[in-house]
Formats: structure tokens, C-alpha cells, sequence
């Protein structure tokens, strides 16, 4: 998958009404993202990204390893 173009931005509470589903590489960031729920249909918008993998591969509850700081 080319991702070339796409760039990183700040998350806006627009994005529940122009996305179907939001991905978080880890949950102290989905944590981070309750300030901007209005409904709980919008909490369900929001996907870790590793509970998208094969469960015997990926264990549910777990974040994507941090580049930067481990």
C-alpha cells in the first residue's frame, strides 16, 4: 500500500461525520480521542489498529510498538 501522500494531522471532531472508521495504533490515544465524542455512535467509529489483525497473531488489547520512543 502506497501512503506516500497521505500526511499526519491534528484529529477533528469532523472526522466522526466524514470517516466510517478511525484506527489508533494504541488506547492511551482512543483515551485521548473521548474529549471529541458527542455520541456513542462515534466511539464505535474508533478501531485499534492490532485488534484488526488475526487474533492469534496480534493478542486483542495490545498497541502498535512505538518507533520513537519503544
Amino acid at each position: 500500500v502506497d501512503i506516500s501522500g497521505h500526511i499526519a494531522r491534528r484529529f477533528k471532531t469532523s472526522d466522526f461525520e466524514e470517516y466510517d472508521v478511525i484506527y489508533t495504533m494504541a488506547y492511551d490515544v482512543v483515551e485521548e480521542m473521548k474529549e471529541f465524542i458527542t455520541d456513542s455512535a462515534q466511539y464505535k467509529k474508533i478501531v485499534n489498529f492490532l485488534d484488526e489483525m488475526p487474533e492469534d497473531t496480534h493478542p486483542r488489547g495490545e498497541d502498535v510498538p512505538d518507533p520513537w520512543y519503544g
